[in-house]
């Protein structure tokens, strides 16, 4: 994980922001928790987008043996 370090406002310097979601923490608050979660469910999303991307080319392709509930599976 990268370090964030101080990005709080200016009016509160003490605050840490998620780059991900921006959720403020205070310093020493469980941020680094937060931060493990945000990634991970960063990569998960982005792991099924590549997915979906894949699967619609593929239908798009004209690929007759991906069942569209597979799609819809992948769309959400």
């Amino acid at each position: 994980m990268e370090n964030v370090g101080n990005m709080g406002s200016p009016s509160n310097p003490g605050l840490l922001r998620c780059p991900i979601c921006y959720k403020e923490f205070q310093s020493g608050r469980g941020h680094t928790r937060h931060f493990n979660r945000c990634e991970e469910k960063q990569r998960e999303r982005e792991k099924l987008a590549e997915e979906w991307k894949r699967l619609l080319e593929q239908r798009k392709a004209g690929r007759k043996n991906i069942p569209a509930e597979r799609v819809a599976d992948v769309e959400g």
